[in-house]
Formats: structure tokens, sequence, C-alpha cells
């Protein structure tokens, strides 16, 4: 399936996820989902002129940019997060408007191609079973793993057995956050996360 989104470097943002197109598609959902919230974060955090949490959330916004190949956006952010460590305030307020701006129209692009490709917003549900619940916990163990070694073609792979193999609204929304996470480049919080969650099983009628 051919996927061209304007800002982004579709190929390179496959490839980095072990050429998994449907994988590439969940994460753009994610940042797309994620965007609006992050841009009242960028400006709240002017505002307030508190620079280290500025930083943190361009810094995550660099990460999250470079992870689905939109290389240029990435760069932009790059500077300001350079700034933003040495304090460079009248660099960060003449330069973040136009970073906010590139990466408003960047979410609408992929707002636009995740309704024409279909993105997996949703789910097909099927009726949970204990054997479900255990493929899913057992997975979250091998991502933790991964991430702990820092195993980027296992966590990618993790991620996607995760999405196909979860059932439940909880296991879903897990499933999604972990994806939130790893994306960010939040590792230990996505490592926090599968920890805390493999020990919740959900029970239902045998497969």
């Amino acid at each position: 399936m051919a996927l061209y989104i304007d800002g982004l470097d579709t190929r390179q943002g496959i490839q980095l996820l072990g050429g998994e197109i449907k994988l590439y598609l969940e994460m753009l959902a994610v940042f797309h989902d994620d965007g609006q919230l992050r841009v009242g974060k960028i400006r709240e955090c002017l505002e307030k002129r508190d620079l280290e949490l500025f930083t943190t959330y361009i810094h995550a916004l660099k990460s999250a940019s470079a992870n689905i190949g939109a290389g240029g956006l990435a760069a932009t952010a790059l500077e300001l997060e350079m700034a933003g460590q040495r304090r460079d305030f009248e660099y960060v307020y003449a330069n973040t408007e136009n970073c906010i701006a590139g990466f408003e129209a960047l979410l609408a692009s992929i707002g636009d191609a995740l309704s024409t490709h279909s993105a997996p917003h949703g789910h097909q549900v099927r009726p949970p079973c204990p054997l479900d619940a255990r493929l899913f916990n057992e997975e979250l163990s091998r991502l933790k793993a991964a991430l702990e070694n820092l195993d980027i073609g296992a966590i990618d792979r993790s991620v996607e057995v995760l999405m196909d193999t979860a059932r439940t609204e909880n296991q879903h929304d897990t499933a999604k956050k972990i994806s939130k996470h790893i994306l960010l480049g939040e590792y230990d919080e996505a490592s926090a996360l599968a920890e805390v969650s493999g020990g919740l099983v959900s029970g239902g009628r045998f497969c």
C-alpha cells in the first residue's frame, strides 16, 4: 500500500518500525491524537516562562517526529531544545510559533492520510478468554525485557503483537499508552506500565 503524507518521509518511518505499515499507521494515530494537547502544553510553558518544562515537551516532540519520519520538524524542535537548555529565551520566543505552525500542518496532513487509509483507531471486538490474557501478558514481559536491553527491533515487534492480541478495553488502552510512550522515547514509562499491566489478567470464557 502506497502512503504519501506531506512533511513525512513515510518510507523511513516504516523502515524504523521494521517495515510494518500497520504499526506505522498505529504510531501516526497516536502522534495525531496526542498532537493538539502537546501544542497547548508548549504554549502554556511559554506563557509561564517555564523553560525547563518547555524543553522537556520540545524534546518529546523532537523524538516523536524523528520516529515517524518527520525529519524537518525534528530538526526544528532540536534547535528549540538546545535553546531551552542554554536558557536562550529570545530564540525560543522568536521561533516556537513557526515550529508549532509546522507541527499543526503535519497533524492536518496525518489526519487526512489516516482517514484515507483507514488507520486502526478502533478494534475488532472479540470475546476475551484466558488464553488471550496469557498471551497478552507474556508479550508484556517480552516487551519489558526488550526495553531494558534497548532492542528496538524486539520493541517494535512486541508493540505490534500487543496491538493484535489485545481483546478487552483495558488491554487496548494499555497497548495504546505503551505505544505512545515508546513513540515519544519514554522507555522508562513504557517499561513501568508493562510491568504493572502484566499482573492484570482479564477473565472470560475459554476459546
